[in-house]
């Protein structure tokens, strides 16, 4: 688990363009086609395609790869600022504030991804690998069999391979991973003795709400603030929706709800406008009818309730519908 540093600063011009052509390759190969219709409206709904435009599509442009290329190449060539009255060409890194630059940086980032891939078959290493990256948070789940020293020397060089696989002046900044740590929103937990991994729900606040403190990072309007209920009840849904996405277990899941109950309050909202907000999840993500609510006299409590001891000791249930996480395997995880 760690941090990509350099993703925009220190990368040179020819490898940026090389990830883009071999990108642009992998694409035609495997679709034939050359060519991508995009809306020319931000406001249009219908989302990008493979393929041109249809003659009757006029709100719609056709650019070829080749196209594409060239306005990488234009971009990467041309990007200029100002240093008080002198101006300077940029001749190393990504051009900030371009609308292509973060596009740029996922591609080169999957162009090392994709070697380091390719190596570990061609080595025969074939220690299952399960890991996402996302922007610059990695992290990444590689598996041996227990009491088995080659299978743990397999997995030991897959690992080196992901962290020193990347553009040479890119750094993933590697986190200890021996101790409960830290992704997105996750708080992931791996238990040495079997293997089992936990995923809870990383709230700030918590320590706050705990003792019935202030947080000390405002993550809510108060009830008694200027916003109409319904826009309160949608930051409420929008954070049970996160809670389900950051959680891999039922008993993750109550807790970061259970402390949600308990956060909100704290702001004075009403029993009523969170139970609407788990009704209107429910509606969409059956995981959630498996979640109850607590009654208001249990959350009212300052702390209600400090489930932190039971959330390391997983019990497997998967409760995410991301492939992503997908832990139930057999052997330690490293």
């Amino acid at each position: 688990n760690g941090d990509l540093a350099n993703m925009y600063t220190s990368l040179d011009h020819k490898s940026i363009r090389i990830a883009v052509k071999w990108l642009l390759a992998k694409v035609q190969a495997e679709t034939r086609r050359h060519e991508i219709s995009v809306p020319i409206s931000k406001n249009n709904d219908s989302p990008p395609h493979l393929g041109r435009s249809s003659g009757k599509d006029h709100d719609r442009i056709t650019f070829t790869f080749d196209e594409l290329l060239d306005i990488v190449n234009f971009d990467l060539s041309n990007a200029m600022f100002c240093v008080g009255d002198t101006l300077l060409k940029q001749v190393v890194g990504i051009p900030m504030g371009s609308p292509i630059s973060p596009s740029l940086a996922q591609i080169i980032c999957a162009y090392y991804e994709s070697q380091v891939i390719q190596e570990n078959k061609t080595r025969n290493l074939t220690n299952p690998v399960e890991g996402v990256r996302y922007v610059d948070d990695l992290t990444a789940f590689i598996f041996y069999l227990k009491n088995n020293a080659k299978s743990r020397a397999d997995a030991e060089d897959i690992a080196s391979r992901i962290q020193f696989g990347y553009h040479r002046d890119m750094e993933l900044e590697v986190e200890d991973t021996s101790q409960p740590f830290k992704f997105l929103s996750s708080m992931v937990t791996v238990c040495a003795d079997t293997g089992n991994i936990s995923a809870a729900y990383h709230n700030k606040n918590y320590n706050d709400i705990l003792q019935g403190k202030t947080q000390t990072f405002p993550t809510y309007q108060h009830y008694s603030s200027y916003a109409s209920p319904q826009q309160k009840k949608s930051v409420v849904i929008s954070t049970i929706h996160r809670i389900g996405s950051a959680c891999n277990s039922v008993i993750a899941a109550q807790a970061a709800f259970n402390t949600l109950c308990s956060e909100l309050h704290q702001l004075e909202y009403p029993c009523a406008i969170i139970n609407r907000a788990l009704c209107r999840v429910r509606n969409v993500d059956d995981r959630w009818r498996s979640i109850v609510m607590p009654p208001e006299s249990a959350y009212a409590r300052a702390g209600f309730p400090d489930l932190a001891k039971s959330i390391p000791r997983f019990s497997g249930t998967k409760f995410t519908r991301s492939e992503t996480w997908r832990f139930q395997r057999t052997g330690e995880a490293q």
